[in-house]
């Protein structure tokens, strides 16, 4: 037997009516995985950005583009 029971609270914080926005914004549970997500964007961007100060960059254009198409 599967258990398929017609019961719609959260399956992780038993809030009543589960919904599409309860489960991706409201439970509680997703919005510690999305700040959880923001600030691990957040260390990664700062990272990024720190990198790309102290590193000189290198232009892409003109670099083996006059043999595209050809």
């Amino acid at each position: 037997m599967r258990h398929i029971t017609n019961d719609n609270s959260c399956a992780r914080c038993s809030h009543v009516g589960e919904s599409r926005i309860h489960a991706l914004c409201d439970c509680t549970f997703s919005k510690a995985m999305w700040a959880i997500t923001l600030r691990l964007v957040a260390v990664e961007s700062a990272k990024y950005r720190s990198k790309s100060h102290t590193q000189k960059s290198t232009p892409i254009v003109g670099k083996g583009l006059s043999k595209v198409g050809s």
